[in-house]
C-alpha cells in the first residue's frame, strides 16, 4: 500500500477533492485473484497521513466508498460505546425475542444518553 501511494504521489496525478488519490487493483487471497478499488483519503488534522478504504466492488466511485465507509465507522462506534459502557455484551440471555429485547433497551438508553 504504502508503495502504491508513493507511485501515486510521484505521477504527478492531480488529486480529488474529498480523497487524494484512487487505484484499482489485483489482489490474490488463498490463490483468488479479484480486482480491488483502492481508495486514499487524507486524515483530517494530520500531515502527510492518509486512511486506505477497500472495495471489491470496482463500479462505485471513490466519493461512494467514503460514504460506505463513514456509515459504517458510525455503527462500529455505536457498537464500541454500548459494548463499553451500556454493557450490551454481558447479556446472558439466550431466547431470540430476549436479545431482541435487550438490543433494543440498549439502543434506547443510547440515544438517550446520545
Amino acid at each position: 500500500i504504502k508503495a502504491l501511494y508513493q507511485r501515486l504521489l510521484n505521477s504527478k496525478r492531480p488529486a480529488g477533492q474529498s480523497y487524494l488519490y484512487s487505484s484499482i487493483v489485483k489482489a490474490n487471497f488463498q490463490g483468488q485473484v479479484f480486482p480491488v478499488k483502492i481508495v486514499f483519503v487524507a486524515k483530517k488534522g494530520v500531515r502527510n497521513q492518509y486512511l486506505v478504504l477497500a472495495s471489491t466492488n470496482t463500479n462505485l466511485t471513490p466519493q461512494q466508498i467514503i460514504q460506505l465507509y463513514s456509515r459504517r465507522w458510525f455503527i462500529e462506534t455505536y457498537f464500541k460505546t454500548a459494548k463499553q459502557y451500556l454493557r450490551l455484551n454481558k447479556s446472558q440471555i439466550q431466547s431470540y425475542d430476549g436479545q431482541v429485547a435487550q438490543i433494543t433497551v440498549t439502543a434506547m438508553t443510547y440515544i438517550l444518553l446520545a
